[in-house]
């Protein structure tokens, strides 16, 4: 609750509801017959100011209908169809049981807050199978059942139409576990769909804020744009099929533009590739000849081939004949040499025939050498063999020796083991030695327990020592502090957070820590500059904004955040600010200037009262809007208070009081939260605190004596260590003596009674030794039978190799007598060819020009039939083309033309080609494919203009009939609401705001509320809250005479009127037409 208001402040519309009994309240007629309301099952008669309380029904004009325009209520008294007859509520959001009887024309209830009066229209909306989003309030029909009941019922009374028989009743219950709805009409059951479809054809639209306007929804309707208030306006006045025509009006508009767009697009396109294709003609041209010298260029190469098979055919049978005539001289010269010819090849049969022998002896020589190559080596394998033998005797010689040695060696250990066991036995008894051994462990273990109980103790009192040291220091540098300006700023901070002392001493301490310089709170850092206003800008501050830090950067400010909370400080109550903008630009343009101020009686703003660093000064603004706070020191008039609200200050403050005004601009409503100014607690300067100094030092001295108990203590403890420590090593000395003593004698005990198993495993290796002497010569004799065995293979493969020398030596001398003989005889060929070499020479040259002939012949023949198969390809390519042109040149190509001349064209074309350069190799096809997309955009630029054309046509079609009736239906709306204007001495109009886009089309309304203004548009600039309010009612009220609906809901109609306008003729004139 807000503090009460001085007599002097204007009180709120819902104090002026509220007081019955106030001079001011509005007076209003007795009611000319009562109504019978059934509440709590207790049946009582309402007065005319009770509340909830229903007016009676009044005559249809005085809502703003114009004389002669037509009205779903044909005379006084009687309910139109659909019209709510009756509405009868159980266990509904505030009511138990309640019942009404609406009138038929104008129904208004007035009455307090929390009296109910939104619950009647949550009612009518739900009953009536809405939504309760349309409400505003609760988004689950559950919410609306009354505190405490599982179930609520709705039951509404619909008038019936003219040719029925009985009224609809639409009886609703609520459930609320689930949040689910049962519904009947005229006690049948039935579903949520046919009451939606009873009530639609009742015209009834609970959605459209121009018929069902709740409470939560005045906002909503209030911000409705221009072009929605035609929407809704045609929802609740017009017929369905202008909405119909409206729709299908932008719809044709968007497709028309779409369209148009389209087609502007298209003939931009069409322009730039005619362009482009004007651009590339000449291109084209140098492209066509520059094919045209590559399809001759092609067809010369073509033709090679056919030239290079005319001259291969010739060529072969050239050949041909000079083969005939070359045979014939070969055979003639062969006959005639063919005698002496006879014996030089039979010599060189029989040099040939030698040479064959000699290369057999050869090789059997080699075989020969080879075999006994490979008997040579086996003799080296056997006498290796022989060796290894030897080797083997040596290693079994040696073992033995090591034998002999290892016996004799047993054998001595052997007597010196059955001496010992000869040795009385020793006696051992571990069970003894253990006992006293865990003894002395256990008083060692005492002893170490006490030992290390005491220095826990002492390292107890260590700790508890540099805690008390740390406090002691700390409380020297405290009554230090005392008489240095920082320790004076220190502990006037500690007096309010010690947290925000202890972070501001480390800022001072790590102030190179930071990007910018932080500032200490506005407790040490601000000051106010007159001291006549202390106690006003004092009141402005709370403990939090007087304690906060000020850092100057995102950065320095994160740094302090993760400082103050770390483990290591833990400062939970440390306020932090960021200041990041100057104080110009954190202050902007002011509310209002001093001589503004100072025109309604204020004397200034806080902030120039307040002498601080410009940080600081910053944060203020941001964080008690110091900059947005008047100050006075006097007390202010009704007349300046009024020129204070209108001028937009937010607060100020006198001596005494603080304001605080607070505007709903939605209603523009105005009201004022005061308080009393006490004196101030904070700036108070002067105050010297020896309290705080005498604390200090008893918490000194006190510290003293604790840190003296604790040195006495830590020293007993240590001499008691000692003197443990001294008594224990002793002990450890006995325990080391016993337990040596104990290993020395388990040793002994154990080695002599090992004695019989060491006994047993020597004579065991005895035995074995004595075993191997026989192992060792038999192996002699096998090693040595291996080794004659080796022996006479080797003298058996020594014979076999001289057997094999002996073999190579015959090879040898055969090879010898048939070389010879060989050498005889190519002597022989070689002079009988010197004799006959002339007759030789001219049958070898004879011989070689025939083979010449026989190449060239072939040569002709495989040149002739590649070349045919080429041609054979060349022709089947231009059959496959139909290239008519190229069979006939291939067909008649001149004698005269060689592969030679061909040749010389082919580069004369080439050379030309090279001086015919195409830029763009692809224009032809890009010419081509350009053309065809000109064509196919030609056609769609001349479908589009043609669908144009008949968008336009509807467009005019359906402007002729909704226009008009828009028109006129605009005008009757306008007429009542200047009707309603001129009863309150102002002036209104309405109208429709046209443009070329239909979706742009708006209502426009235009008032005026003085005299010596002219209509002005209504919108949130120009008028106020009220007068929006009282323009909104008007325009709703001139709705009613062609509404479709019928009835229409407008809860707290006088929402956003503020108490000048509640008293003025406005609400003057709703309750005449009320009464």
């Amino acid at each position: 609750m807000a503090p009460q208001m001085p007599s002097r402040v204007r009180r709120s519309r819902e104090e002026v509801d509220g007081d019955e009994g106030s001079q001011n309240a509005i007076p209003t007629r007795p009611a000319k017959r009562s109504r019978t309301i059934h509440y709590e099952s207790e049946e009582r008669t309402l007065e005319p100011d009770a509340s909830p309380s229903l007016g009676e029904e009044v005559d249809r004009q005085h809502v703003g209908r114009v004389p002669g325009t037509p009205t779903i209520v044909s005379e006084r008294g009687k309910f139109a169809p659909g019209a709510i007859v009756r509405v009868k509520l159980n266990n509904f959001v505030t009511y138990e049981s309640a019942e009404f009887f609406p009138g038929s024309n104008l129904n208004m209830v007035i009455g307090p807050n929390g009296t109910g009066k939104s619950s009647v229209v949550c009612a009518l909306c739900l009953g009536l199978g809405s939504s309760p989003k349309n409400l505003g309030r609760a988004d689950k029909v559950g919410e609306f059942v009354k505190h405490g009941s599982r179930d609520a019922f709705i039951e509404i009374e619909l008038q019936k139409r003219s040719n029925e028989h009985e009224n609809y009743i639409i009886k609703t219950r609520i459930i609320k576990d689930g949040n689910s709805c049962e519904f009947w009409i005229n006690n049948k059951k039935t579903s949520h769909k046919n009451v939606l479809a009873l009530v639609k054809g009742f015209s009834i639209q609970i959605d459209n804020l121009c018929q069902f306007l709740p409470q939560d929804k005045v906002s909503e309707f209030a911000a409705l744009t221009p072009v929605e208030l035609l929407h809704h306006t045609q929802r609740a006045v017009a017929a369905q099929e202008m909405l119909d025509w409206h729709d299908e009006l932008k719809n044709l508009r968007k497709e028309e533009k779409s369209r148009q767009m389209q087609l502007e697009q298209d003939k931009e396109q069409l322009m730039n590739l005619e362009k482009r294709q004007a651009g590339l003609r000449p291109e084209m041209e140098r492209l066509e000849e520059r094919i045209q010298i590559e399809k001759d260029l092609e067809k010369l190469k073509n033709s090679i081939p056919f030239v290079e098979y005319r001259d291969a055919r010739l060529r072969y049978q050239e050949c041909k004949e000079e083969k005939i005539e070359a045979t014939k001289r070969f055979r003639a010269l062969e006959s005639q040499v063919e005698p002496t010819l006879r014996f030089v090849n039979e010599k060189d049969s029989l040099e040939k025939e030698l040479a064959k022998i000699v290369s057999n002896r050869r090789k059997n020589l080699q075989h020969a050498e080879a075999e006994a190559e490979g008997l040579l080596t086996k003799v080296d394998d056997w006498d290796e063999k022989i060796g290894d033998c030897d080797r083997r005797i040596k290693v079994v010689l040696e073992a033995e020796d090591k034998r002999k040695k290892d016996l004799a060696k047993v054998k001595r250990t052997i007597i010196d083991l059955e001496a010992r066991l000869r040795e009385p036995a020793i006696e051992f008894n571990p069970t003894e030695y253990n006992q006293n051994i865990r003894a002395i462990e256990q008083e060692i273990r005492a002893i170490k327990a006490t030992i290390t109980e005491l220095e826990q103790s002492r390292e107890a009192l260590k700790v508890k020592g540099r805690d008390l040291r740390a406090e002691q220091d700390r409380a020297k540098q405290a009554l230090a502090d005392f008489d240095s300006q920082a320790g004076k700023q220190i502990n006037k901070i500690a007096q309010h957070s010690r947290d925000t002392a202890t972070a501001w001493k480390w800022v001072q301490e790590n102030q190179d820590k930071f990007e910018k310089e932080v500032y200490g709170p506005p407790l040490i850092t601000c000051s106010v500059k007159d001291p006549r206003y202390t106690d006003a800008v004092d009141s402005l501050f709370r403990s939090s904004n007087m304690l906060t830090i000020t850092a100057q950067t995102q950065s320095d400010y994160k740094r302090l955040n993760n400082q103050f909370h770390s483990a290591e400080m833990k400062l939970a109550e440390v306020r932090i600010q960021t200041s990041t903008q100057t104080l110009a630009e954190t202050i902007g343009r002011p509310l209002a200037t001093t001589a503004q101020l100072n025109s309604v009686g204020l004397d200034g703003w806080a902030i120039d009262f307040i002498d601080a660093p410009e940080p600081v000064l910053a944060m203020l603004c941001n964080d008690i809007k110091a900059h947005k706070t008047a100050v006075t020191l006097q007390d202010i008039s009704d007349e300046q208070y009024e020129k204070i609200i209108r001028t937009g200050i937010p607060s100020f403050l006198t001596k005494t009081t603080s304001y605080r005004i607070t505007t709903r601009r939605e209603y523009g409503a105005t009201s004022t939260q005061t308080s009393g100014i006490n004196r101030a607690k904070f700036f108070v300067d002067g105050v010297v605190d020896t309290s705080g100094r005498r604390v200090i030092e008893e918490n000194l001295a006190d510290l003293d004596r604790k840190f003296d108990s604790l040195k006495r203590e830590a020293k007993d403890i240590t001499e008691k260590i000692a003197q443990y420590s001294s008594t224990a090593n002793p002990k450890r000395d006995e325990l080391d003596a016993l337990m040596k003593e104990k290993q020395q004698k388990q040793k002994a005990y154990g080695e002599q009674r090992a004695l019989p198993g060491l006994l047993a495993r020597e004579k065991e290796s005895l035995e074995r030794l004595e075993t191997s002497s026989s192992e060792s010569r038999a192996e002699i004799q096998t090693i040595v039978k291996e080794q004659d065995i080796a022996g006479l293979k080797k003298g058996e493969h020594v014979m076999k190799h001289i057997e094999q020398i002996n073999q190579i030596i015959a090879c040898s001398e055969e090879l010898d007598e048939a070389e010879i003989r060989r050498i005889e005889a190519s002597s022989d060929v070689h002079a009988l060819r010197e004799r006959n070499s002339d007759i030789v020479a001219n049958l070898e040259m004879e011989r070689t020009r025939l083979g010449e002939i026989e190449a060239q012949s072939k040569q002709a023949t495989l040149t002739a039939r590649a070349a045919l198969e080429r041609c054979k390809d060349i022709r089947r390519g231009a059959e496959e083309r139909d290239d008519h042109e190229s069979l006939e040149y291939f067909s008649s190509i001149s004698p005269d033309r060689t592969v030679e001349t061909l040749q010389q064209e082919i580069n004369s074309e080439e050379h030309k080609l090279d001086f015919i350069q195409a830029n763009n190799p692809n224009a032809i096809r890009e010419y081509e494919k350009r053309q065809v997309d000109i064509g196919r955009l030609s056609t769609r630029i001349a479908g589009t203009e043609g669908e144009l054309g008949d968008v336009a046509q509807k467009v005019t079609e359906i402007m002729t009939k909704w226009e008009p009736r828009l028109d006129t239906l605009i005008e009757q709306i306008s007429q009542a609401f200047s009707h309603n204007f001129e009863q309150i001495g102002c002036a209104g109009e309405v109208s429709v705001y046209k443009e070329d886009d239909f979706e742009k089309w708006a209502i426009e309304i235009k008032v005026k509320f003085r005299e010596n203004e002219t209509l002005q548009l209504l919108d949130k600039h120009r008028q106020s809250g009220g007068e929006r309010s009282v323009s909104t009612i008007f325009y709703l009220m001139s709705l009613q005479s062609l509404a479709r609906s019928p009835f229409r809901v407008v809860d707290e109609i006088n929402q956003g009127m503020d108490p000048r306008n509640e008293r003025m003729p406005v609400f003057s004139h709703h309750t005449e037409i009320t009464a």
